[in-house]
Parts: structure tokens; C-alpha cells; sequence
């Protein structure tokens, strides 16, 4: 996306921040590996 100086970028409907895209893939890294322990911990309780 091109950005501009101010790092935003508006696509016509949402301004979006340049940081923010980093932290959006934080948050999903972090909602994975949540769900994997998660997934993990049922699994074993159901043996």
C-alpha cells in the first residue's frame, strides 16, 4: 500500500497506519498460538 509522510494510507472507505500492520500479525500470531495450546490441552483431557 502506498503510504503517505504521515504513514496512512486511505483507501477510500478506512485510513489505515502503517504500525498498525504490524500489529495486527502480533495479535494473530499470539490468537494461534493460543488456540494451539488450547487445542492441545482439550485433546489430551478427552484420552
Amino acid at each position: 500500500m502506498p503510504y503517505n509522510e504521515s504513514g496512512r494510507y486511505h483507501d477510500g472507505i478506512v485510513v489505515w497506519h502503517e504500525q498498525s500492520v504490524g500489529f495486527y500479525l502480533f495479535l494473530t500470531l499470539v490468537s494461534i498460538f493460543i488456540n494451539i495450546v488450547i487445542a492441545t490441552i482439550y485433546r489430551k483431557q478427552l484420552k
